[in-house]
């Protein structure tokens, strides 16, 4: 299995202002000149974390994802990222995943973040988020997902492993930063996969505060790359055959509990 290079933009995202978010992200990867497969924006990477979906909700074939296909031609990448959708009437934190043609993959996000209304609000996605890129088994999260271990759990089963990278694209708010620090490292450790946190920084319009923190961590949880507190892009080539040694000498998988989500 060939390396997957990724690149993650730690973004500070303007308040309910798409245009500028899109424009700014295309500024700063201006001066990115590493080749990436994959590209990954925030939670919300349009707007912020808002509850005004029906503001700024769009739709799958609106201006962002139609930019999403011109960015990810651009880059020569797949590009991936959570926004607003509306769909048959409702809400949906939606991460959408795009080639320079299609919609390769969505996942909604499974934990609504209740203390912020967001159960309110937006429609609860209802399956995991498992995809497939350039052969590596992908997991997808929206930011509070990362705080369910048994929603994180990698099982090994006759196919393999159900995921070797997992990503989490999210607002976090730096009052609560050393959590994201804490289960970042434990969902790589505990699943042995390589685990990217992705986070925005800067105030949203709420006042909420958010330094980033963003990492790429190795299946021990340690880091391939991590910044605190401004813009920047993270980037890391992430090694198959390193990860799938080491989940061979030392096998926890095989002494892991059986268990159904319901």
């Amino acid at each position: 299995m060939e390396k997957l290079r990724v690149a993650a933009l730690q973004l500070q995202v303007q308040w309910h202002n798409p245009a500028a978010n899109r424009s700014r992200i295309v500024e700063l990867f201006s001066h990115f000149d590493s080749s990436a497969d994959l590209i990954l924006l925030p939670e919300m990477f349009t707007t912020g974390f808002s509850m005004a979906a029906s503001e700024l909700a769009e739709t799958m074939d609106g201006e962002t994802v139609i930019w999403m296909k011109d960015f990810a031609r651009e880059r020569n990448a797949l590009v991936g990222g959570s926004i607003i959708i509306r769909e048959n009437g409702q809400f949906y934190n939606r991460f959408v995943l795009v080639n320079e043609k299609d919609i390769v993959f969505t996942y909604d996000k499974r934990h609504l973040f209740r203390m912020s209304g967001e159960h309110e609000t937006y429609i609860q996605g209802q399956t995991q988020g498992f995809c497939q890129i350039k052969g590596w088994k992908v997991a997808i999260q929206i930011c509070y997902d990362l705080r369910f271990p048994v929603w994180s759990r990698n099982r090994k089963n006759e196919a393999g492993f159900d995921y070797d990278l997992l990503i989490n694209v999210a607002s976090w708010p730096a009052v609560r930063i050393r959590h994201w620090d804490t289960l970042l490292k434990a969902r790589a450790i505990d699943n042995q996969a390589y685990v990217i946190g992705l986070n925005r920084v800067g105030e949203d319009g709420g006042g909420v505060n958010h330094v980033g923190s963003s990492a790429i961590l190795d299946p021990l949880g340690d880091p391939l790359a991590h910044h605190v507190g401004d813009e920047t892009i993270l980037y890391a080539e992430l090694d198959y055959e390193q990860m799938a040694t080491y989940r061979e000498k030392f096998p926890i998988w095989k002494d892991a509990d059986e268990f159904s989500l319901e």
